[in-house]
């Protein structure tokens, strides 16, 4: 599985790649996921959000388009993620 991480910081990578148990692709991007950068997600299998990405149904229109399939929360909320639509195409979601 490829997985794109927006707003990635330093401190979370070695926390991150331990997780991933080298069963998995993990690609770091400081990119904040909105609208401009929704098609970023083209080629990945999954994204993973902090707080301050947006994850509303207007860009999760276009990443769910591109393929992503699963969406890993990098936080304790879930306030910028829409979840009817991510229940709608059974978009799979966990809180890291």
């Amino acid at each position: 599985m490829k997985t794109l991480i927006y707003s990635s910081h330093e401190y979370e990578k070695p926390f991150l790649q331990k997780a991933a148990l080298g069963k998995q692709e993990l690609v770091y991007s400081d990119q904040i996921l909105d609208i401009h950068s929704a098609n970023s997600t083209k080629g990945f299998n999954a994204i993973s959000v902090f707080t301050s990405d947006n994850a509303m149904a207007d860009v999760l229109k276009i990443v769910y388009a591109n393929g992503i399939q699963f969406i890993a929360l990098r936080s304790v909320g879930y306030n910028n993620v829409d979840l009817i639509f991510t229940l709608k195409n059974k978009i799979k979601m966990l809180n890291l």
